[in-house]
């Protein structure tokens, strides 16, 4: 079926229309140029901006275009704000404007279907805005087939250049073909309600992505939201910045970045048949995390560096903040091909039954310096924080308990430290405290087992007949962990603390 296109320009051909500060929920209120934008920073390990026009939700209605989609394809030239509002059954919104045109597309109330491309396709603009209006629902989807030949990374709406969407409505996105919303510069997400169907990556920006606010629900058959720029210094990162967004049955990851995924607020909720959180770089600032997986809940990892037992150069997993529930049936709490520090937060890691997956596989420096991190798992390759740490850590592996045990360390006045009620059998704890002090008594309630643990050292290690003691120890990349102190498949020397059960 041949569609066909229809050209629109902005109202009395203004080149671009900026829209107003002092407007605040509802349209109207003047202009302003882009030189009065400022910036808003968000600091982590890389610094994420957003423009105060990435912000806003408003628009100046007098200066907007109007348009009522019928069948047929809709071309914007030039920069200009326009508001788009019914049915396209079979057709396209494309962007073809200048190198430096801004546009801003405003949806109030579409439902927009392409039976052989994106829904909405950006060829060219400086950078677009789609604007969800307050009170919509919004709907856009590409077909299972695309004429084009070319290969991309083709969603139901793609960007080639620098895409933002923000506003209040709500927007439900279907990638038939591929994935759902896609930009091969920045894409950023400041707002709205929006839920996502793909067939491959639910949201993808090459260069990054980053979601400042808004409810994001995401299902994939790929990656959740993913970053993969691999060329160019700085690139291929995730920021979540605020917001809540909902990952699920995703085969990959839940949120893949090439160099850096970050958390400095907001609230994820990951369900995946793989892993949680990917990246070269993995740091956790503030927010809250629930993920359940099949495979390692925080990976830190580089793809271009080969597997070995030996740490990956600049890999690190971070966790300064935050509330972190993290659960895997199969894989590990928290996993870095490099070091891993924790500074901050509270980590509860509910850890697999068996097999050689463990709360904390790290093959660099593995250290503790504040935050509270309790998990149960298995003994068989267990891991603990090393001794460059500076607050009290125990790694206590017993008897095999049962699902529903529920565990507490106390110190020796009674005062409850932390408390983990297990979703799965298990044979190993790990807790660490800022609480806990070299030399203090320890109480390890476990069901209705009871231990005292001295800790004699920093880090102390019980009751592990094989796998990783103290020390700085290393991890596993597709080889066994080397022993603490001797040879590797020997148990380690697991000694610094004395154990009396009562």
């Amino acid at each position: 079926m041949k569609i066909n296109r229809k050209y629109i320009a902005p109202v009395l051909l203004i080149s671009l229309v900026m829209i107003s500060l002092s407007a605040c929920g509802t349209s109207g209120g003047g202009t302003k140029s882009e030189t009065d934008e400022t910036d808003t920073i968000v600091s982590g390990k890389v610094d994420v901006k957003y423009t105060s026009r990435d912000l806003e939700n408003v628009w100046d209605d007098g200066e907007a275009t109007k348009v009522e989609l019928s069948d047929e394809s809709y071309t914007i030239q030039a920069a200009g704000i326009y508001v788009f509002s019914g049915t396209l059954k079979n057709g396209q919104i494309i962007v073809e404007a200048g190198d430096t045109d801004k546009v801003q597309i405003v949806l109030n109330g579409v439902n927009i279907k392409c039976a052989s491309g994106p829904g909405i396709m950006v060829e060219n603009a400086d950078k677009v805005f789609i604007t969800l209006a307050e009170g919509s629902e919004n709907a856009v989807a590409d077909g299972k087939s695309y004429e084009s030949a070319e290969d991309q990374p083709w969603g139901a709406i793609f960007s080639r250049d620098n895409l933002t969407i923000n506003g209040s409505g709500k927007l439900t996105v279907k990638g038939n073909y591929n994935n759902g919303i896609v930009s091969k510069d920045d894409l950023k997400i400041t707002g709205g309600e929006i839920e996502v169907t793909a067939k491959n990556d639910g949201l993808r920006g090459r260069d990054s992505v980053r979601i400042y606010d808004g409810k994001i629900s995401i299902n994939a058959a790929g990656d959740g939201i993913k970053s993969n720029n691999d060329e160019e210094e700085g690139k291929g990162f995730v920021s979540i910045d605020g917001g809540e967004i909902n990952i699920k049955n995703v085969s990959s990851q839940g949120i893949d970045a090439f160099y850096v995924a970050q958390v400095t607020g907001g609230t994820i909720n990951i369900n995946s048949t793989n892993e949680g959180i990917q990246g070269k770089i993995v740091y956790i600032q503030d927010g809250i995390l629930n993920i359940s997986v099949s495979d390692d809940c925080l990976n830190a990892t580089d793809s271009t560096q080969n597997g070995s037992e030996n740490a990956q150069n600049g890999v690190i997993l971070e966790i300064a903040g935050g509330t972190l529930n993290l659960s895997t049936t199969a894989g590990d709490g928290l996993d870095s091909n490099g070091d891993l520090t924790v500074s901050g937060g509270t980590t509860v890691i509910q850890g697999s039954a068996g097999g050689a997956e463990v709360n904390l596989d790290y093959n660099g420096e593995g250290v503790i310096t504040g935050g509270t991190v309790i998990g149960v798992g298995n003994t068989q390759m267990a891991q603990n924080f090393g001794d460059d740490s500076t607050q009290g850590a125990i790694l206590y592996g017993g008897s095999n308990y049962s699902a529903g045990t529920t565990v507490t360390l106390s110190d020796s006045d009674g005062k409850k430290l932390s408390s983990i009620k297990a979703e799965r059998d298990f044979s190993c704890v790990l807790v660490s405290s800022p609480d806990m002090k070299k030399g203090e008594i320890y109480t390890l309630k476990i069901g209705d087992d009871s231990q005292s643990i001295e800790l004699s050292a920093i880090v102390v290690s019980e009751g592990i007949s094989g796998g990783m003691g103290g020390g700085p120890g290393r991890g596993k990349v597709d080889q066994p962990r080397d022993n603490r102190d001797g040879l590797m498949g020997q148990p380690p020397d697991i000694g610094g603390g004395s154990i009396k059960k009562q």
